[in-house]
């Protein structure tokens, strides 16, 4: 009876978006939503919260007595957003972005060996001299130029971090046996997606991660009278607010990037409900526009396709300011259609 019940569940997966997922074997005889669980999309990676988390809902639960003191766990769960099984059906594996430490070794024109393979090109750190007493400096910026399943290539630079001009700078550079902060940074990070549910969502996945307010680089740009950020924008942004990591939701995936090199890191899929856009990206900051007594600056006045522009600046192609969010410019028709004449008048001026 218990294999008809599990074949019946598993051929039904295949036809809806309803999945199964199990834990066998445990002392424990109550639900328990924080248990890894194995099968189907869980892979022992993910617990009923995960699953929640990322667009599931609970079900059904079976839990099958084996003996006094053991028990399998059944847990059914069902997808509640409006797209297929296989668009849906695995949940966003985590990036890994906590800081770690290595030795370097082999320095040499400006590279370094470390031992430690299969890391992202583009992954950035920073070298530190340790001294006896307890005391550390920064002698170097490091980016991984290259790697392998044992060791990877450092490519060493000048450090800018806490420049200073009233501050002395220390002469050294990085030697041997110096040590390799690997994702220094990297728990700070700017939220650029377009609409509410993108950022409620990528929050709750990444809930200990340290995200600087959007409207902070908004208000930045207002200042600088600049509604197209570019990639210097950025960089020159997250330099002065301590950010290492830039998350950008963009056509249905999610992209994390190192700030200092403008590499991509890591992409999955992640699909939500809402497919409205807001340019530059979600804010409360409004009225983001380009100084029209600017008679010089050629660049785009705005963002007219929020998911082109995007993926032309982390892809470092050309942008197409011709292409049209449909979305967008919808919303844009209904809001200009309750405005007065004089809200008109105001919209067209510069401040």
């Amino acid at each position: 009876m218990k294999k008809i019940l599990l074949i019946s569940l598993l051929a039904s997966s295949l036809f809806s978006q309803t999945i199964l997922c199990y834990k066998n074997n445990i002392s424990d005889s109550t639900l328990n939503e924080n248990i890894l669980l194995d099968g189907n999309d869980c892979q022992g990676q993910y617990t009923v919260n995960d699953m929640k988390n990322n667009g599931w809902e609970l079900d059904d639960v079976k839990i099958v007595k084996l003996s006094s003191s053991k028990y399998n766990h059944i847990y059914i769960l069902k997808n509640t957003t409006k797209t297929n099984f296989t668009q849906a059906s695995a949940p966003i594996k985590k990036f890994d972005l906590l800081q770690k430490e290595f030795i370097i070794s082999d320095v040499k024109n400006n590279n370094a060996t470390i031992r430690q393979g299969n890391l992202k090109i583009g992954q950035s750190g920073i070298i530190v001299h340790k001294y006896t007493d307890g005391n550390i400096v920064v002698v170097a910026n490091a980016t991984v130029l290259a790697t392998t399943n044992n060791n990877s290539i450092l490519q060493l630079s000048k450090t800018t971090l806490l420049e200073q001009e009233a501050l002395p700078s220390t002469s050294l550079k990085a030697n041997n046996n110096d040590t390799f902060i690997l994702n220094h940074l990297y728990n700070s990070s700017l939220l650029v997606v377009p609409n509410f549910e993108s950022s409620v969502k990528i929050q709750k996945l990444y809930n200990k991660q340290n995200f600087v307010n959007p409207d902070i680089f908004a208000a930045y740009l207002k200042i600088e009278n600049n509604p197209v950020p570019t990639k210097e924008d950025f960089q020159n942004f997250c330099k002065q607010q301590n950010i290492g990591t830039l998350f950008i939701v963009i056509k249905n995936n999610f992209y994390i990037l190192d700030v200092n090199t403008f590499q991509t890191l890591n992409k999955t899929s992640f699909l939500v409900n809402d497919s409205t856009t807001q340019v530059p990206f979600f804010t409360k900051v409004d009225g983001i526009k380009k100084n029209i007594l600017r008679f010089w600056d050629f660049s785009d006045k705005k963002i007219t396709n929020y998911d082109n522009y995007y993926l032309s600046l982390i892809n470092n192609t050309k942008y197409d300011s011709n292409s049209v969010d449909e979305q967008y410019q919808s919303s844009q028709e209904q809001i200009t259609k309750g405005k007065s004449i004089l809200d008109k008048v105001k919209g067209w001026l510069p401040w």
